[in-house]
């Protein structure tokens, strides 16, 4: 009698979980990311244990970043203007001629677009703001830290309350693990050296969010998962 009592509590608490599980828009279909994980869920995150980075360009770590990408802040503006669309009334240069005019000099932007060209279409991005430049490169770099076999890298991942259409915030970046989608750390990229105090601040934000939330990762099963004190020795660079 007892257990059959809990088992139907499990079954309300499992329906319930996934009637509220409605939390997250990904903002790109992002193929490299295993099916079953593409549509995010806050079954995949976790409170303790859960790790975070702050991307920026060069110089970054000065100011208080975790990692940093080698790129000027001149050159993602240029970048940005080789690969971002079209005006609506289909003005200005396609990506092919604008690529044509670069300067003989240019050698380290066409090092950064023969990157971004090898991943942009099976990501999804179509850089409709400046900031997926560094996001895409900082993605790309990531991926050689998490071996492809064992995580997945991605990002551009809205979250709101449920049911509500409004915008909380938006996570950069999302590592998390094939095997079960369990997200294992979540960043911010910023173009500006100076904005690492905002970053951490949106990230403080996506906590208190899972905070307010906490009886659904409970549920999932998902808060204190073994093995991230050695992956933080693999990949010191994240706090």
């Amino acid at each position: 009698m007892v257990l059959g009592i809990c088992l139907a509590a499990t079954l309300v608490a499992a329906i319930i979980a996934r009637a509220d599980d409605e939390f997250f828009h990904n903002l790109r279909e992002d193929l490299t990311v295993p099916e079953k994980c593409r549509e995010t869920q806050i079954g995949f995150f976790q409170l303790r244990g859960l790790q975070t980075m702050l991307y920026g360009i060069s110089g970054a770590r000065d100011r208080g970043f975790t990692d940093e990408y080698p790129i000027e802040r001149q050159e993602a503006a240029e970048l940005w203007e080789i690969l971002k669309p079209p005006k609506v009334d289909g003005s200005g240069h396609s990506r092919v001629d604008k690529r044509k005019d670069l300067p003989r000099n240019k050698h380290r932007l066409v090092d950064y677009l023969n990157v971004i060209d090898a991943y942009r279409d099976k990501m999804g991005f179509d850089f409709g703001s400046e900031g997926e430049v560094l996001e895409i490169l900082a993605i790309v770099a990531l991926k050689e830290k998490f071996p492809d076999s064992e995580y997945f890298v991605t990002g551009s991942i809205e979250y709101h309350e449920s049911g509500e259409s409004r915008t909380i915030g938006e996570l950069d970046l999302v590592v998390g693990r094939n095997a079960d989608c369990r997200v294992e750390w979540v960043g911010e990229a910023k173009l500006g050296v100076h904005m690492s105090g905002k970053a951490r601040s949106q990230l403080a934000r996506f906590r208190s969010f899972l905070e307010n939330h906490e009886r659904l990762l409970r549920w999932h099963g998902l808060d204190g998962w073994p093995g991230l004190d050695q992956t933080q020795q693999e990949f010191p660079f994240a706090h």
